[in-house]
């Protein structure tokens, strides 16, 4: 009777096992630096994208540098801090009411696309690491600007008596 030896296969099945073992715990080493190289990449493209629209779009009212002018200081530290993405996006998706600053989202009648509205406030976040601490000016309560943003904003919900 003839038996058959299996150890030359299972010796190549067990060499390439150890070598495919090995190339993964390779693999798993480098895929947080090459993810964190990724992410920069990304974030890098996502910024330059949002520089172009901000230029296009935003510096007639915010100035070149975030600086403000006809519209608020964006280049802000307090601003940066407590200002969400979401909330920033939101002010550039559908304006600011009672205020020059239309909506700029496609789907408010503006241009920029849901893609757009994400580089720009990728851009804007950018300045966040060294934004001044820019100083509102005092204000004085002004009642026919409080009524006249009642009537445009609270009166359909609230009614002439509030």
């Amino acid at each position: 009777m003839h038996t058959e030896n299996y150890r030359r296969p299972v010796l190549i099945g067990l060499i390439l096992t150890v070598f495919a073992i090995a190339a993964l715990a390779v693999a798993l080493g480098t895929e947080p630096a090459r993810m964190a190289d990724a992410s920069t990449a990304i974030n890098k493209f996502n910024i330059q994208q949002g520089r172009l629209l901000y230029v296009a779009n935003c510096t007639a009212c915010h100035g070149t540098r975030g600086e403000g002018g006809v519209g608020p200081a964006l280049n802000n530290k307090l601003l940066l801090a407590n200002a969400t993405d979401q909330v920033l996006a939101g002010f550039i998706s559908v304006g600011r009411p009672n205020t020059l600053m239309p909506a700029w989202a496609q789907s408010n009648g503006g241009p920029l696309t849901d893609e757009d509205i994400r580089y720009v406030v990728s851009f804007l976040r950018a300045w966040e690491p060294t934004a001044p601490e820019v100083v509102a000016n005092a204000f004085t309560p002004d009642a026919a600007r409080g009524l006249s943003l009642f009537n445009g904003t609270c009166f359909v919900c609230h009614g002439e008596d509030g």
